[in-house]
C-alpha cells in the first residue's frame, strides 16, 4: 500500500547552472563538523575554499542546462527515506577521477528502523554520459554511534554491490542489502564508485528547499582506493558537500522493511510455510 513519505519532497521542475570552481591540489580536510542541538556546522573559510577542488560538477564542464519537461511526482511508500525530489540537475565526480563516495544523513523513524535495499539514481538526463552505465558501485549503511547527525565517526554496518544503469533517467536503481536494522538515533546510506576524470556518476537535486548539512562525500584519488570503515581516512576526508560550494542533496535513498523473522517450529501434524525472502 503506498502511503505518503517519510521525508520531506520538493517541487520537479528544475534545471543545472553554472557552478565556479577553482582547481588547485587536493589537500586534506581538518574535520570538526557536528550538528548539534540544531546548530550547523562550522567549517573554517579556509578549508572551504582549499576543497572545492576536489568534485566537479557537469555544469562546469558542459555549461548550463534546463531540463524541458515535467516529470511526474511519483509517491513512495513510507519506508523510503529520501531527500531528493527524483530529478536531478547536476551530477558531480572527482576532478581528476577517482574513488567517489555519496552518502545521506537520515534520522531513524521508529517502525522503520531495518533497512532492506540502498535505491539510488545516476548522472542526471542534463547531461547524459553512456560511458557510465555498466560501473560497478558500492552501496553501504552506516551507524551513528553518537548520533549528531556527522558521519566522522560512522560505524560501517553492511555493503553491497551493483552495476549502474539508466544513467541521464533519473531512474532509481535499487541493490539488495543484508536486512541491517539500525539502532542509533540516525544513520547513513551511500555509494562509492570508481569513475575517471570527466565523468559525473553522483546524481545531485539542487531545487529548493533543499535539506543542508545532510549530504556528505568523501573519496580518493586512487581508484579503489576509498576506505569506507574510516571515512576520514581518505585523500578527501569526509565532509559536508556545501564545503565544496555546492548546495543540494544526492539521489540517494534508503528502503525499510520488515526485520528478519524467525523461522516457526513445526509441530507434528502442522505444515508450515515460509515465505521466499531470497
Amino acid at each position: 500500500m503506498n502511503k505518503q513519505p517519510t521525508t520531506v519532497r520538493t517541487y520537479l521542475l528544475r534545471g543545472a547552472f553554472l557552478l565556479s570552481v577553482a582547481f588547485v591540489i587536493v589537500m586534506p580536510l581538518a574535520l570538526g563538523q557536528t550538528r548539534s542541538g540544531g546548530s550547523k556546522p562550522s567549517v573554517a573559510a579556509a578549508q572551504a575554499n582549499s576543497s572545492r577542488d576536489m568534485l566537479r560538477s557537469a555544469t562546469q564542464t558542459h555549461g548550463s542546462a534546463w531540463l524541458k519537461q515535467l516529470l511526474p511526482r511519483v509517491l513512495q511508500p513510507a519506508s523510503t527515506y529520501m531527500l531528493d525530489d527524483g530529478t536531478a540537475e547536476d551530477a558531480i565526480g572527482l576532478t581528476a577521477g577517482g574513488d567517489l563516495v555519496c552518502l545521506n544523513e537520515f534520522a531513524v523513524i521508529p517502525g522503520s528502523e531495518t533497512i532492506t535495499s540502498v535505491s539510488i539514481a545516476w548522472g542526471t538526463p542534463a547531461f547524459p554520459d553512456p560511458s557510465l552505465d555498466g560501473l560497478p558501485y558500492t552501496v553501504a549503511v552506516w551507524s551513528d554511534p553518537n548520533g549528531d547527525g556527522s558521519p566522522v565517526d560512522a560505524d560501517l554496518l553492511t555493503t553491497a554491490s551493483g552495476v549502474v544503469a539508466d544513467q541521464g533517467t533519473n531512474t532509481f536503481i535499487t541493490t539488495s542489502i543484508t536486512p541491517t536494522t539500525i539502532t542509533t538515533s540516525n544513520f547513513f546510506v551511500g555509494l562509492s564508485i570508481d569513475h575517471v576524470s570527466g565523468q559525473f556518476p553522483g546524481a545531485f537535486d539542487e531545487t529548493d528547499p533543499t535539506f543542508p548539512f545532510r549530504s556528505w562525500v568523501a573519496g580518493s584519488n586512487t581508484p579503489g582506493g576509498a576506505n569506507l570503515e574510516d571515512l576520514t581516512d581518505n585523500d578527501i576526508p569526509v565532509s559536508t558537500i556545501e564545503s565544496f560550494g555546492l548546495i543540494g542533496n544526492w539521489l540517494i535513498r534508503a528502503d525499510a522493511g520488515v526485520g528478519p523473522t524467525p523461522t516457526p517450529t513445526p509441530t507434528p501434524g502442522r505444515i508450515v510455510l515460509r515465505a521466499n525472502t531470497d
